[in-house]
């Protein structure tokens, strides 16, 4: 006789049964259902399509009613993006860009992430670069490509979850600057005049004048001089080695971070005034 799939006879009671594989839990626990008590192989593998069509038809509307819920924008920001993308990055980029997007994708609010088109990122491209900033002017090229790199990441996120089919911000791209914006750096005099004008009595105008000049001198970020110790200077070879840098939102909370980039990880030559 053929052996009948998914379906068994106890070889104690003499009765059939069948198994249903349902797939694994999130730690890879297989899950089972079983039936017992049949008294024939065919009433056994009937129960057994009844009952895994009934699954499925339940699987199914419980996978669109999730679907539903986090098809929208604000939802799925909040509940599925946000908690994963802390988990991706260092507290100080998620803190940034977490408050400019939530500040910013308002936009797509009350919006479907599987009706959005490469259209909706135009508008809201353009739509941005009118909107003003706190200081009252207009968003920035730059401004307006962060968010976009960021939303991004949200629809790549939406993708894994079977949300969305492509990604819009990577068919329209990023805003083009027509004219970078120059940067001015001091020259040695201007420094000289900006020193000059600096008080040198207290321990703490000590502590200001030196940092003042540290930074200029070597190009150190505000956070890596503030997280350095003495056994990362080295007065004979006159070098400063950079491992760490400090995030500091107030005294309560801060902490010390690796680098941004394995590129930040570095030593540095100082002049032997500054030391």
């Amino acid at each position: 006789m053929a052996k009948t799939s998914n379906v068994y006879k106890d070889k104690k009671t003499g009765a059939w049964y069948f198994v249903a594989n349902l797939g694994k839990e999130n730690y890879g626990k297989r899950v089972q259902k079983f039936r017992r008590g049949f008294k024939t192989t065919g009433a056994a593998k009937q129960a057994y399509l009844v009952f895994m069509q009934e699954y499925q038809a339940k699987d199914e509307e419980k996978k669109q009613q999730i679907h539903q819920k986090y098809d929208c924008f604000e939802v799925f920001f909040e509940e599925i993006f946000l908690p994963w993308y802390e988990t991706q990055v260092k507290i100080s980029t998620f803190t940034s860009l977490s408050f400019n997007l939530r500040k910013q994708l308002t936009y797509f609010h009350g919006r479907k992430l599987s009706e959005l088109s490469a259209l909706d990122i135009h508008a809201f491209q353009q739509y941005m670069l009118k909107t003003k900033t706190q200081r009252e002017k207009p968003a920035s090229i730059s401004y307006v490509n962060r968010l976009t790199t960021g939303l991004s990441s949200i629809f790549e996120r939406a993708i894994v979850y079977e949300l969305m089919t492509e990604n819009w911000v990577r068919k329209v791209g990023e805003m083009r600057e027509t004219q970078k914006k120059k940067i001015e750096f001091w020259t040695m005099d201007e420094y000289r005049q900006f020193e000059a004008m600096l008080l040198f009595s207290t321990h703490t105008e000590m502590l200001q004048k030196t940092g003042f000049r540290l930074l200029f001198m070597t190009g150190l970020r505000i956070g890596e001089m503030l997280a350095l110790n003495w056994e990362q200077i080295d007065f004979s070879e006159q070098m400063i080695t950079i491992e760490k840098t400090l995030y500091y939102r107030s005294k309560t909370d801060n902490q010390l971070l690796s680098p941004k980039t394995a590129a930040s990880r570095r030593r540095i030559g100082v002049d032997g005034k500054t030391l």
